[in-house]
Parts: structure tokens; sequence; C-alpha cells
């Protein structure tokens, strides 16, 4: 059984930026919020969105764990306030 956090680094490793927006409008976070807690610029997280600049692999996984904080199991409900 593949677990959320794998989920979220697979489809941000084969889907890159449109994945992010995905993940990112789902757990009810802005470019600003999600930029600040992996300790990127917001512009950075922009650039991979809108623009599709790859996304280092040190970043998905960063952008992995806070994900999965704020989507939790899987079942929509948020962890994290």
């Amino acid at each position: 059984m593949t677990t959320l956090r794998e989920q979220i680094i697979l489809e941000l490793t084969t889907r890159g930026g449109e994945a992010l927006v995905l993940f990112r409008e789902k757990a009810g976070l802005s470019r600003e919020v999600l930029a600040v807690q992996i300790g990127r610029a917001s512009s950075t997280v922009e650039l991979w969105e809108r623009m599709g600049k790859p996304i280092r692999n040190t970043d998905i996984l960063r952008i992995a764990e806070v994900l999965e904080g704020y989507l939790g199991d899987g079942d929509g409900s948020k962890s994290r306030a």
C-alpha cells in the first residue's frame, strides 16, 4: 500500500507543477504559505506551477512532508490548523 507522502512524491515527480497546484489547493494553502513552510520564495513556487520549472528532489521531499501534514490520511481532513 502506498502512503500519502509516497503518492505526493510520485505525482510531483511525474507531473510537476500541475500536481503541485492540485495538492496545494486541496490542502487549502496559498502559494505564499507553502513557500514559507518549505523555505522557498513564493515566486519559486509560482515558477513551478505556472512555468513548468522542474522541482528539485530536495524540494519535492519538503513539499510532500508539508502537504501530508495538511492532507492527513487522505480523507480531506486537515491535521494542522
